[in-house]
């Protein structure tokens, strides 16, 4: 939940509010833990940690983050619905079309 003192050194549009809250409702419930081992399973945190990488590109982040949010392609993190095990039984995972859909299905179910 965003409180005032998140918000009070500076103006946050509304737009940016939702985005934050569906972040928060997303990934906040998830563990240190969990958030480490999503961030090394994806592009590009793959191909950097595989090549020695210190620094990923900002370019590369927002690519990453283009696709991964593209209308109708957004799943929930993996801890959160066991979606592996969904694609070892070949049932279907749920797909969003977008980012505030899914915190938004999310937050019903909470």
């Amino acid at each position: 939940m965003l409180t005032p003192e998140l918000t009070h050194a500076r103006v946050w549009t509304s737009e940016q509010l939702q985005v934050l809250g569906d972040v928060a409702a997303v990934y906040g419930g998830l563990s240190a833990w969990h958030l480490r081992a999503l961030s090394k399973e994806e592009e590009p945190w793959v191909t950097a940690f595989g090549t020695g990488k210190l620094v990923i590109p900002d370019r590369a982040i927002r690519e990453h983050f283009t696709r991964k949010t593209a209308h109708g392609t957004v799943e929930l993190p993996e801890p959160l619905v066991n979606s592996w095990s969904l694609k070892l039984d070949g049932l279907p995972v749920p797909r969003f079309a977008s980012f505030h859909e899914a915190a938004t299905n999310l937050r019903s179910f909470r």
